[in-house]
C-alpha cells in the first residue's frame, strides 16, 4: 500500500473559499502600498518658500507692507495735496464719526 499524503478537506477547493483568499490577498497588498506610500509621503522634504518681488521670500515683504498699512492707518498724511485730501489716523476718523458732521458737505 502507497501513502499519499493527507487528503484536502473538500471545502478548500471550494469557489467561494478561492474567491476570498484572492479578496483577502489583494486587499492585504492594497494595504501594504497605503502604508507604504503614506510613510514616503510624509518624508518628502518640504516645498521651498514662496518668493515675493525680486526673490525675497514672500513672507519678509508681506510683512513689509503690513508694517506700511500699519503706518498709514496710524499717521496724518497727503493722500492728494492738490484736492486738499488727507490721511486721518483710524482712531481719529472714528472719534470724528462719532461726533457728528461739523459741518456740510459742498457737493462740487
Amino acid at each position: 500500500m502507497s501513502e499519499t499524503g493527507p487528503v484536502p478537506h473538500p471545502d478548500f477547493f471550494a469557489p467561494g473559499k478561492k474567491l476570498t483568499g484572492v479578496v483577502g490577498a489583494l486587499g492585504g497588498l492594497c494595504v501594504f502600498w497605503t502604508v507604504l506610500g503614506l510613510m514616503f509621503y510624509t518624508r518628502r522634504p518640504p516645498a521651498p518658500a514662496p518668493k515675493g518681488p525680486e526673490g525675497r521670500p514672500a513672507q519678509e515683504v508681506l510683512l513689509e507692507v503690513r508694517a506700511q498699512h500699519e503706518l498709514e492707518l496710524k499717521t496724518y498724511g497727503w493722500v492728494d495735496k492738490e484736492k486738499g485730501v488727507v490721511r486721518v489716523p483710524i482712531e481719529r476718523a472714528m472719534e470724528l464719526l462719532l461726533a457728528g458732521p461739523a459741518r456740510e458737505e459742498v457737493q462740487p
